[in-house]
């Protein structure tokens, strides 16, 4: 009878702290690992999209996930690009990223600034695409140790500009990067 009572006592236990679970599984902030070398910590509600990089022809792309910002959802996509000897990252954002863009695609805003000891780097872009859509992309750039071989570009591209909510966003998910 005292076995069973605390049996009892575990399982309601057990189910009041699911009853406290956010939304479901994927909206808890944990570490998802990437690569080798990089693990993010995703906010809020998402579920991967990494089906789609079969598709993908763009090898650098390396993470897709889906997440929702205001009430819209939005396409987050990692990317890493390599080099073949070590750079700072200042050097790499002047001079292969700020300006840089692909077809269709024009430069909004691109940048830096310090927010404690991070220094962040980040370029604001609006790519039209054939259907004449315009889609925003904000993308942050992180680099182990801010010297590496690696580079890697967060980025969320959404058809609504929530730059604020974005760019805050991004911020977390670079912070969080171990």
């Amino acid at each position: 009878k005292e076995f069973s009572l605390k049996i009892y006592i575990i399982m309601k236990s057990f189910l009041l702290f699911l009853s406290l679970l956010p939304f479901g599984i994927n909206s808890f902030a944990q570490y998802t690992k990437i690569d080798e070398n990089i693990s993010i910590r995703f906010e809020g509600k998402h579920s991967t999209a990494n089906d789609l990089l079969k598709v993908i022809s763009n090898k650098s792309i390396i993470w897709l996930e889906k997440i929702i910002l205001g009430k819209e959802d939005c396409l987050f996509g990692l990317s890493k690009y390599v080099n073949n000897q070590k750079a700072p990252i200042n050097l790499v954002f002047e001079k292969y990223v700020r300006n840089v863009t692909p077809p269709n695609t024009i430069v909004l805003e691109a940048g830096h600034y310090k927010k404690g000891e991070v220094t962040y780097y980040y370029k604001i872009s609006q790519s039209t695409f054939s259907d004449k859509v315009k889609r925003t992309n904000v993308m942050y750039y992180l680099m182990p140790n801010n010297f590496s071989d690696k580079l890697y570009e967060f980025k969320i591209t959404s058809d609504k500009y929530y730059k604020l909510e974005t760019m805050n966003y991004l911020e977390k998910l670079v912070s969080s990067a171990k």
